[in-house]
């Protein structure tokens, strides 16, 4: 089975997450702030918010890996989104979901938001649910749950960030079933989540310039 260090994870996130933002990482976290209103975000309202012509806007958007729209042409999904997957996360009050299990985890701390996520076990079916706030998990239940991590080459996730990185990516209620798993998806790599989410903050910090937790 693939091991590696905190080290080799948190740097190939970080070389992932900014191959996804193709340099945008402001306005990816800007368009994630917008989304966690639980609405889709206009053209014209990502532009405001960022102080950028639509000309601007648009050529970015272009650029960034797998945004989702609707039929209006207005963003509904970028990693945070409205449109439904496995992993559940409440912002604000707001229902959203998020592409990956990770995501949860990960995102929080970039919005400097707390959030409510709740995600099924892929082997056993238990829903893992915790409260991540951008310095500590509360309430994870199962206490001893595991996530699946997946270190695809940078290329690889510009191609396709969610078939080659987030599809690979779950909640599991024990380690038994993470290794359950791992049998049959041997290039995964598991780990108690709370590490998943110390390694998360400091990914955070530097994909988007985030100040460090007191």
């Amino acid at each position: 089975m693939l091991q590696y260090s905190h080290e080799e994870i948190a740097h190939s996130l970080i070389q992932n997450i900014k191959e996804s933002c193709q340099g945008y990482a402001a306005l990816c976290r800007q368009l994630m702030l917008l989304l966690a209103d639980g609405q889709p975000v206009s053209r014209a309202q990502l532009a405001r918010a960022m102080r950028w012509s639509l000309a601007e806007v648009e050529s970015a958007l272009k650029a960034i890996a797998k945004i989702e729209y609707n039929a209006k042409g207005d963003i509904i999904g970028a990693v945070l989104s409205l449109e439904p997957t496995p992993h559940h996360i409440s912002i604000r009050g707001h229902a959203l979901y998020t592409w990956c299990a990770l995501d949860t985890l990960f995102y929080p701390v970039v919005l400097q938001e707390r959030a409510y996520v709740e995600s099924a076990c892929p082997v056993t079916h238990e829903l893992v649910r915790l409260s991540v706030t951008p310095e500590k998990l509360e309430q994870l239940e199962p206490a001893g749950a595991y996530i699946s991590l997946v270190l695809p080459e940078a290329a690889a996730v510009r191609c396709d960030i969610r078939g080659n990185l987030c599809n690979h990516i779950y909640f599991f209620s024990s380690k038994q079933a993470a290794s359950t798993w791992q049998v049959a998806h041997p290039d995964i790599v598991i780990l108690p989540i709370e590490e998943a989410y110390a390694i998360g903050q400091r990914v955070a910090r530097e994909v988007y310039a985030l100040p460090d937790q007191a």
